[in-house]
């Protein structure tokens, strides 16, 4: 049986946050919130079903890192212990910056573009709500209107917002909301982790579409 967290230390905690993060481990980066926080740990409400064994990774708002480990969830959420102790004053006050940057989720995922009326093979680097960063040979201006599908996720209409070599970033007209979000890019991950699997396993590959 689960027990409270007042049972477990009387490390209280300290500050009640909703702040967006991710959770990295070894199978990808996955979007979580951070409902509270004190000096040894966090509290964190998770959008999918997670193999919480061994040491991950929650990078908040504009990069701060906590290495965490599982402690034990309950209905008010999924608590971790932390490494090293937080300083939770310095923690809360991180939020007035971080908002101006959405958390972005890393991956590799294939992508098409097209702009011109021309469609373009790309490959997703990175993304957020908001918009994403590709890499592809288009050759786009700052400012031209393109259209971004994928396999798992939905089309998007978009703006390029800038550019740098072959990489570039868009903005979508239609931010995702979080659960959309959360639950697309950890379809993406579930299938690049079941892909690299069966390469492993079998001398000839079988990929897993879903």
């Amino acid at each position: 049986m689960d027990m409270p967290d007042a049972d477990l230390d009387q490390d209280a905690w300290q500050a009640s946050l909703m702040r967006v993060a991710k959770l990295i481990c070894d199978r990808g980066e996955y979007l979580c919130i951070i409902l509270k926080v004190r000096a040894s740990g966090v509290k964190l409400r998770l959008f999918n079903d997670l193999k919480l064994d061994g040491e991950m990774l929650l990078e908040a708002g504009i990069g701060q890192t906590l290495r965490v480990s599982f402690l034990h969830a309950d209905a008010s959420g999924v608590t971790f212990t932390c490494e090293e102790a937080i300083d939770v004053a310095q923690f809360v006050a991180e939020p007035s910056v971080s908002r101006k940057r959405p958390v972005r989720v890393c991956l590799r995922h294939p992508a098409s573009v097209v702009f011109r009326k021309r469609e373009f093979s790309a490959e997703i680097v990175n993304l957020s709500c908001r918009g994403i960063c590709i890499e592809t040979s288009a050759s786009f201006y700052v400012g031209e209107r393109t259209r971004l599908s994928a396999r798992l996720l939905p089309d998007f209409d978009a703006t390029v917002r800038w550019k740098i070599g072959n990489r570039c970033g868009l903005e979508f007209d239609n931010a995702l909301s979080l659960a959309v979000f959360a639950d697309r890019t950890s379809a993406i991950q579930i299938l690049a982790h079941a892909n690299a699997q069966a390469v492993g396993d079998n001398d000839e590959v079988q990929e897993y579409t879903f």
